[in-house]
């Protein structure tokens, strides 16, 4: 399983039951954030009660952990063409409440006006034509979360294109030429995996990063796909939009994409190499 031990109870108890009869419990990585994140209580809690762990790609000195790769993108292939144009600009709205402590998002309401802050000023300083061309998609979270970032975002920019889906974010680079991530979360493991023009916009107060995988996030800085300042991301997009193939396309781009993703969003083309190395497990 990925994600029924979190939050399926009648598979909780389902799976207690079994594993009591002397079943295994392998678990696999769902998304984001694992690996990276300097506070992620839920991969801690998996890799304790699990038998084995099967990661993205990433491993530490816990035996438990075996490196598999991002099963979400298989099969998948996005072309882009000279008609695909304008930013994907993926948005949350998530609790007002403290409560979430998981790093990689904002956790309250403090953090989260930190977030819009961030995308209204990544935004506002873009040029008038990118932005015409652009889009802010989002979850319609409305029954679960007040739709407080995207209310905001719709207030300031009026002229702005907004769509909902539930889709991952990727399944639309064929359309969009850029895909702009602001969580340390699944949405840029899956386009970086599908070699798909991505950059980052990290805050630093809810995206903090565990140590020993920052001299990987060091190299996304050096080739301008991880920024701090959405400014200077705004700027690098306006001098950049019109050549963004030579620039992604670059040697040394592709070698670090190629570098990040074999630790942490490893592609793989074979469906059933999982079932091979599951076989060596038992």
């Amino acid at each position: 399983t990925s994600m029924d031990d979190i939050s399926n109870e009648p598979f909780k108890f389902y799976t207690a039951e079994k594993i009591l009869k002397g079943s295994k419990l392998f678990l696999i990585q769902h998304g984001g954030s694992y690996g990276t994140s300097e506070n992620f209580p839920i991969e801690k809690i998996q890799t304790k009660i699990a038998d084995k762990y099967f990661s993205w790609g990433w491993k530490n000195s816990n035996k438990k952990i075996i490196p598999n790769f991002c099963q979400k993108t298989l099969g998948l292939s996005i072309k882009q063409n000279k008609n695909t144009k304008g930013l994907l600009i993926p948005i949350l709205d998530l609790s007002l409440f403290p409560g979430n402590i998981a790093d990689g998002r904002p956790r309250s309401i403090h953090e989260i006006n930190d977030y819009i802050s961030i995308l209204k000023s990544f935004f506002s300083n873009l040029k008038k034509n990118i932005q015409d061309d652009s889009a802010f998609k989002y979850l319609d979270v409305y029954k679960v979360y007040p739709n407080y970032v995207l209310r905001s975002l719709k207030s300031n920019f009026k002229d702005a294109t907004f769509f909902s889906s539930n889709k991952s974010g990727c399944l639309f680079l064929n359309k969009y030429k850029l895909n702009i991530e602001t969580f340390n979360s699944t949405g840029y493991l899956e386009s970086l995996n599908l070699n798909l023009p991505t950059i980052l916009i990290f805050d630093k107060n809810y995206c903090q990063l565990r140590k020993k995988t920052l001299k990987y996030f060091r190299l996304l800085e050096k080739v301008h796909i991880l920024f701090y300042d959405p400014k200077k991301a705004a700027k690098f997009v306006n001098k950049n939009y019109k050549n963004l193939d030579k620039w992604w396309n670059s040697r040394k781009v592709q070698n670090t994409v190629k570098m990040f993703v074999n630790q942490f969003a490893k592609p793989s083309n074979d469906p059933y190499g999982f079932l091979k190395i599951l076989e060596k497990q038992k």
